[in-house]
């Protein structure tokens, strides 16, 4: 009898670090590839180089390309946090197929957009929020 409450005790305590290893595991994102990471980076650089994303950093003088880069990689780290790998690569996918059934069928670039699924937007929203710092135009009465 004393054996198999052993033996239960050992099950036990391996389940419930098999359920912990697990649990650790789905918490556990895909890192992003740096040819993906660049990508995002060359977004964010190239809209604040342009003068397309304005920045307000509390200085009378452009950024220097040392502070685009750091503020840049700041977001990046942000954005990589709140968007998995998975959900981006999955947005690019569908914009792709949007692109080749829009062209084939002659729609416009809003046509693109309004067929995205409401996940994919709110992944295009995180990319336009945190990586090109737009944000939202408010209301004039607010």
């Amino acid at each position: 009898m004393t054996k198999n409450l052993k033996l239960n005790k050992k099950y036990s305590q391996f389940g419930i670090t098999l359920a912990f290893t697990l649990g650790l595991l789905g918490c556990y994102n895909e890192p992003y590839p740096v040819d993906i990471q660049q990508e995002l980076l060359n977004y964010c650089q190239i809209g604040i180089q342009s003068g397309l994303t304005v920045v307000h950093h509390g200085k009378d003088t452009p950024m220097t390309d040392k502070e685009t880069q750091q503020l840049c990689q700041f977001r990046l780290n942000i954005f990589m946090k709140e968007v998995t790998l998975s959900d981006y690569l999955q947005l690019n996918q569908h914009i792709y197929e949007n692109f080749q059934r829009a062209y084939a069928n002659k729609y416009v670039l809003k046509d693109i957009y309004d067929t995205l699924s409401p996940d994919d937007k709110r992944i295009n929203e995180k990319i336009a929020r945190i990586m090109l710092g737009l944000e939202e135009k408010q209301d004039a009465t607010q």
